[in-house]
């Protein structure tokens, strides 16, 4: 399913619809889904999501886990946001416009807290932060402190990958060092600092 809302150009697919639009590389495309695409104003699209510089997959969860991707060049931004499972909405962006797209897409916001410090967190546990189990997932978010987990794993065809994982609560945002088994108190402007160097070849800083 592929729906264009013809009021607002908002573009709704379920999960075959995504499969078929992520399908860019097949001679066999379906017309009819080639018509919708067209219709939804995505033809420009396909040379991104076939031929990305960048690749993004955004993991966010709290008490529901949503999947966000992302394909990049030098045009523009092909986001695909998780609405709920089986539900995806398409926004294509300028490139400039991905890093308060990722602020977004993270819930970012200001949050008043007292002094922070470091929280030890086993580095081979962070992945039970966005674990699709939801007993597994409530009770590594209690350990941590936090109120909802992302993962952001950045990626590019020379095989190139930086991931960066994270945490949000009460008392603000946090980033895992895996170096030291450890969640790292940092603000809000350290985080946009990172999404705005993931369209460029180098690792994701952890610096305050």
């Amino acid at each position: 399913m592929i729906e264009v809302n013809p009021d607002t150009g908002a573009i709704r697919l379920d999960d075959d619809g995504l499969a078929d639009l992520l399908d860019v590389g097949s001679d066999g495309r379906d017309p009819a889904m080639m018509a919708r695409l067209a219709e939804a104003g995505l033809h420009p699209a396909l040379k991104t999501l076939a031929d990305p510089v960048v690749t993004l997959e955004l993991v966010v969860a709290g008490t529901s886990v949503l999947r966000h991707s992302v394909r990049v060049d030098l045009e523009r931004a092909v986001v695909v946001l998780g609405v709920r499972p089986g539900l995806h909405h398409v926004l294509v962006m300028p490139p400039a416009h991905l890093a308060a797209g990722l602020v977004r897409m993270t819930h970012m916001r200001p949050r008043r807290t007292g002094e922070r410090l470091e929280r030890p967190y086993p580095a081979d546990q962070l992945d039970t932060l966005v674990a699709a189990d939801v007993g597994a997932r409530a009770a590594a978010l209690e350990r941590a402190g936090a109120d909802f987990a992302w993962h952001l794993g950045v990626s590019s065809p020379g095989g190139d990958r930086h991931e960066v994982t994270a945490i949000n609560g009460p008392d603000g945002l946090f980033l895992a060092n895996p170096m030291n088994d450890a969640l790292r108190p940092v603000s809000n402007t350290t985080a946009y600092r990172i999404f705005s160097t993931v369209l460029q070849a180098q690792p994701l800083e952890l610096t305050h």
